[in-house]
């Protein structure tokens, strides 16, 4: 059996294109949807907010996001735990202070842990 291909005519080519061309732009809007986005917070810094979070956020069940900050704070520009709620509300749940005052940690980089607080529970014998 001899199989031989015959070209497609030019026309037909271009034809051909401009369908396919004209198909994807008729179906490009579906699969591009915008997705937006909305700032819940800016960080305004010490001493009432944390300033430049800089690590990966946990959420818990009701939405809430939580964080660190590594500059602002209660009084020693030394970073933040926070809390931001749904609707924008943010709680710092704690100031990082350099020595002498607490030496507690400061300028932290790195995001939060999830803790497991059955796992460190003492239990009395």
């Amino acid at each position: 059996m001899n199989l031989t291909t015959r070209p497609i005519p030019r026309a037909a080519y271009i034809i051909g294109q401009a369908l396919l061309t004209a198909l994807l732009l008729v179906l490009a809007p579906g699969f591009a949807q915008a997705t937006t986005f909305q700032v819940l917070h800016q960080f305004k810094g010490q001493p009432s907010d944390g300033a430049t979070p800089m690590a990966g956020l946990l959420a818990d069940p009701a939405g809430n996001l939580y964080g660190t900050t590594r500059f602002g704070g209660a009084s020693t520009n030394d970073g933040t735990v926070f809390m931001l709620s749904p609707n924008g509300t943010l709680t710092l749940l704690h100031s990082f202070w350099t020595p002498p005052c607490n030496g507690d940690g400061f300028q932290p980089i790195a995001g939060l842990i999830l803790g497991l607080p059955e796992i460190y529970t003492v239990r009395r014998r």
